[in-house]
């Protein structure tokens, strides 16, 4: 555990009895030397370069992703470059191995797919250091392959291709018959904010009553947001601050339930999987750097494990009307310039009347 998640838990809000969890099961992350690799629950998996151990500053940005399942999309993309042209070429070794157009959007980017993607994957594999040119020769940047072979291979046998023609890395002669896990699916009802929430006083109240008071220091960012009316009562999601950093910040989250005579009752916003950063004594989930938005039900948090953002662990849930249940979760346990964080659970959301 982080110093700094550490720190982010000794906030503990008032104590009521937790809700039984269901079970979600995260996938894992594992790292190679300059590369991580890592798979969610219906098997989409993805091996991403980190920067080597001395960090030269014209390294770019890979990323390898396949979907499961014997149609699996095999996607190849770079980023993280700056160029006006609209070509490239890549060497692998001296090599080269792919050439073709630049996109230029917000940002560069490449993006190879289909059997150039599986060409310049195995390339990867064989190679030692991949160097990008542009359009006029100029180089753009570099990227280490040292343990990309590692990271390529699990991928193989997370998904069942290992010893098969269609491996990237673990090639064999077998002919793959894959299939594709389904991804779980959440029925959410649909909830029309109705802009009733606590009055001031409720909160200010619910506030004093919880031990997030000891950790409330500096600049402290309540809210308060509805979650519409749920048979005949007014329902809203109250965010409490609930300890800081230089940029990560705690908030306890509660649903708060007007009766028909008009007092709101608290409770901890229940949730079908604990973070690391729930905290046990005070029976609450601690949610990092919070944000809700109303029109997808969902709420989400990330916590930084330093200032850039290339690690951490980010999770993203949708509100169903009784409780929060995960429908993304991403982490990179790695501090080494990858701003893609590793994808280890999805959800898919249906929403109801």
């Amino acid at each position: 555990m982080s110093r700094m998640i550490g720190q982010i838990i000794l906030c503990v809000c008032a104590a009521t009895a937790m809700p039984a969890y269901a079970s979600v099961d995260l996938g894992e992350t594992y790292y190679f030397k300059n590369w991580a690799s890592g798979c969610d629950n219906a098997l989409s998996c993805e091996a991403v370069s980190l920067l080597p151990p001395d960090i030269p500053a014209d390294n770019l940005s890979m990323i390898i992703k396949r979907d499961a399942g014997n149609d699996g999309d095999l996607t190849v993309q770079i980023f993280d470059f700056d160029s006006e042209s609209d070509r490239y070429r890549l060497f692998i070794d001296g090599e080269l191995v792919d050439t073709g157009p630049i996109v230029q959007d917000d940002n560069a980017s490449i993006t190879v797919t289909g059997k150039d993607a599986m060409k310049l994957a195995r390339a990867v594999v064989r190679g030692r250091e991949a160097v990008l040119y542009d359009g006029n020769d100029v180089i753009m940047g570099k990227i280490s392959l040292t343990g990309s072979a590692a990271a390529l291979r699990y991928l193989d046998s997370a998904q069942g291709r290992a010893r098969t023609a269609d491996a990237i890395a673990a090639t064999g002669r077998k002919k793959a018959k894959l299939g594709k896990p389904a991804l779980p699916v959440i029925a959410a009802r649909k909830i029309t904010p109705d802009d009733i929430v606590p009055p001031a006083a409720d909160l200010v109240t619910l506030i004093e009553n919880s031990a997030c008071k000891e950790e409330r220091y500096g600049v402290t960012e309540d809210s308060a947001y509805s979650l519409g009316s749920h048979d005949g009562k007014a329902q809203a999601l109250v965010l409490v601050s609930c300890g800081s950093g230089a940029y990560n910040f705690g908030s306890a989250p509660y649903i708060g339930t007007r009766s028909a005579d008009g007092y709101w009752s608290f409770l901890p916003a229940r949730f079908d999987y604990r973070s690391d950063t729930a905290s046990e004594a005070a029976q609450i989930e601690i949610l990092i750097n919070a944000d809700w938005n109303p029109e997808t039900q969902s709420l989400t948090s990330y916590n930084k494990g330093r200032g850039f953002g290339d690690c951490g662990q980010s999770a993203d849930y949708v509100w169903d009307g009784e409780m929060f249940r995960l429908i993304r979760a991403r982490r990179m346990e790695e501090c080494r310039g990858s701003l893609d964080w590793i994808t280890v659970w999805r959800a898919k959301v249906e929403f109801g009347a």
